[in-house]
């Protein structure tokens, strides 16, 4: 399958299907985390039939961080992932569970470790959109989200 081909339908249902209501993790930072993979993923010779649909799903569904719902999102992450590829006409079937492995492999929350390339390439990708002032501003915004104080002596 042609990479842009399947981003522009993987950007489509994604756009479309967003359940995501935390602000740390919406949809702009889905396409930093997107943007970023794909550039490591290029130097680093990663499939992106594999960390295109990593990146976009990694984050799909996400409860807010105080609820203890929040603990199972990486999972139905990729168990939506893997529905959405298993139906998308032309996508390699064999790549499905490295997609859903690297979505599992993201996971903070869960400690998990990337034992293959692009698990490795989306982890990095989605660790970097946590540092620099960036960073500050989502714990800042998640903060103020889930109305607890950022800071206390």
């Amino acid at each position: 399958m042609r990479i842009y081909t399947l981003k522009e339908k993987l950007l489509g249902i994604i756009l479309s299907n967003t359940r995501n209501s935390d602000v740390a993790h919406d949809s702009e930072h889905t396409f930093r985390v997107l943007k970023t993979a794909e550039k490591i993923a290029r130097a680093e010779k990663a499939d992106l039939e594999v960390v295109i649909p990593a990146a976009l799903f990694h984050d799909f569904i996400v409860s807010a961080k105080n609820n203890p719902k929040s603990r199972s999102d990486t999972k139905l992450s990729a168990d939506f992932a893997k529905q959405v590829l298993s139906e998308l006409k032309g996508y390699p079937a064999h790549k499905i569970d490295l997609v859903c492995r690297a979505i599992l492999d993201c996971s903070f929350t869960n400690g998990t470790k990337p034992n293959f390339l692009e698990s490795k390439v989306v982890k990095d990708a989605d660790s970097l959109d946590t540092v620099g002032s960036l960073g500050v501003m989502r714990i800042f915004a998640t903060a103020g989200q889930l109305q607890i104080p950022f800071y206390s002596l």
